[in-house]
């Protein structure tokens, strides 16, 4: 997975920051769910935001997710990256 990264880490960037920036959009222009039940009468409406409060939860969890690994990950590349050499040193003698 390292070597995935080396190679693609810029696209992977990418495609993390268009990710953060379409959950942010969809969380900026999703409706008042709450609201939004209140004033519907049919069940079949109440049945679809239902659904659609689902997705975006579902969205909405799996950004998150997504975040607090990239936030875990990071460190770990680094700490690895400063500590390497050091390892490499203390093996050779």
């Amino acid at each position: 997975m390292i070597t995935v990264l080396k190679k693609y880490w810029l696209l992977i960037l990418i495609v993390f920051i268009a990710i953060n920036f379409l959950g942010f959009y969809l969380i900026k222009t999703s409706p008042d769910f709450l609201d939004i039940y209140e004033h519907a009468e049919p069940e079949e409406v109440i049945q679809k935001f239902k659904t659609k409060e689902n997705i975006y939860s579902i969205f909405f969890g799996f950004l998150f997710i997504l975040d607090c690994w990239l936030i875990v990950f990071i460190p770990y590349l680094i700490i690895r990256e400063v500590f390497k050499p050091k390892i490499l040193k203390s093996s050779k003698k």
